[in-house]
């Protein structure tokens, strides 16, 4: 369970045709069960920006999603290289 917007939200992996799915009726963030590294922090974050910013186009959160994927990737991948 994780809060956006002060209303809680679950996240599932599933399997699926996309990477990920944000349910608003739900409250439902959906990633693909086989995703992982990168591509996962990506998705998370895509749908988590598409849960917060409902009226953003979608080349919006492409492109804010890759930008902080981006950045927790480096930081996580630097301290798993630094403690693994």
């Amino acid at each position: 369970m994780i809060v956006i917007k002060e209303r809680n939200w679950s996240v599932t992996r599933e399997r699926m045709a996309n990477f990920g799915e944000c349910d608003y009726d739900t409250k439902k963030i959906t990633v693909h069960e086989d995703l992982r590294g990168h591509a996962e922090i990506e998705t998370v974050v895509h749908e988590v920006l598409h849960a917060q910013h409902a009226d953003w186009p979608e080349e919006d959160v492409l492109i804010r999603g890759q930008e902080i994927a981006d950045a927790l990737w480096e930081v996580l991948e630097c301290r798993l290289t630094v403690t693994g």
